[in-house]
């Protein structure tokens, strides 16, 4: 996602093989980008499908810098250096210089969630 202007799409998820969307069988999961010095991804859920998403894997282009911090619900996700130990995680963050994209992942909360990432300015003094 590039997080320069306010977006929104919807995923879609059923079964793809009955009618039980009729009855209420789906998923869609509205993702809202909220853009700007503090960037939000706002995940609302609707419908009643048990989706079979269990990861969370976010690619946000960011040219300029690396974020800050990042947050899912508000508590910090771990920041790694070095991508092999990202890649071995459950959840955190990783700038990649050569994408100049942050990558965000985390286990799939399978209910309404946010995730924010900072790009405020800071030094290494206060790092």
């Amino acid at each position: 996602m590039a997080p320069d202007v306010d977006s929104e799409f919807v995923l879609y998820e059923d079964d793809g093989c009955t009618n039980e969307y009729l009855k209420g069988a789906y998923l869609k999961t509205r993702i809202a980008v909220t853009a700007g010095v503090k960037t939000y991804v706002h995940f609302t859920n609707e419908g009643d499908y048990d989706t079979a998403v269990e990861s969370m894997y976010l690619d946000m282009i960011h040219r300029e810098k690396s974020p800050f911090y990042v947050q899912l619900d508000g508590k910090e996700l771990p920041h790694f250096l070095h991508r092999r130990k990202f890649e071995e995680a459950e959840s955190g963050w990783y700038y990649s210089q050569r994408l100049k994209s942050v990558q965000v992942k985390y286990p799939n909360p399978k209910k309404d969630h946010e995730i924010m990432v900072s790009f405020e300015q800071f030094d290494l003094i206060g790092m």
